[in-house]
Parts: C-alpha cells; structure tokens; sequence
C-alpha cells in the first residue's frame, strides 16, 4: 500500500534505539506474618531524548520536519509494600 508520502508505507523509518529500565527492591521481615517491602524503579534510565515521531506533511509548516514526539524523560518511583 503506498503511503501520501510517496513510496511505500514503512520505508522511512527513524533509527532504532535502545531503552534501560529497572527495579530494586528489599523485602524486611517484621514479625512472623508481616512484612515491608521498599521498591525503586527507574525509567528511561540513561535519559536520551530519542526522537519518536516527526513531521512528515509538507502541508502542515508548524510540524514539518520537525520532532513531533520524544521520549519521556528520566523518571524515578519509590514504593513500599506491607504483606501481612
């Protein structure tokens, strides 16, 4: 199927690219049944600001050419988790 942009849908694409996301967490014994749990997640963990979408209709002069979308930046979530 071909694309408005000319050629086919799928033939321009923006470079691959590589996301590191992870999580830490220690569990606490507090008595026999009960227990805490402290959790940290990271996202986006290098914060590159790697371009998702641009803009590609040579109609719209705000937008063309243009970073349309970014990946989100560097976030951090703290947690704590009771089981009893």
């Amino acid at each position: 199927m071909a694309s408005i942009y000319g050629g086919l849908r799928g033939d321009e694409r923006l470079p691959a690219f590589y996301e590191l996301d992870f999580r830490l967490e220690k569990t606490f014994q507090i008595s026999d049944t009960a227990k805490v749990t402290l959790g940290i997640n990271a996202f986006n963990a290098l914060n590159s600001a790697t371009e998702l979408e641009q803009g590609l209709l040579i109609t719209d002069a705000t937008w063309f050419g243009k970073k349309r979308k970014v990946l989100n930046p560097r976030v951090f979530r703290f947690g704590i988790r009771f089981g009893f």
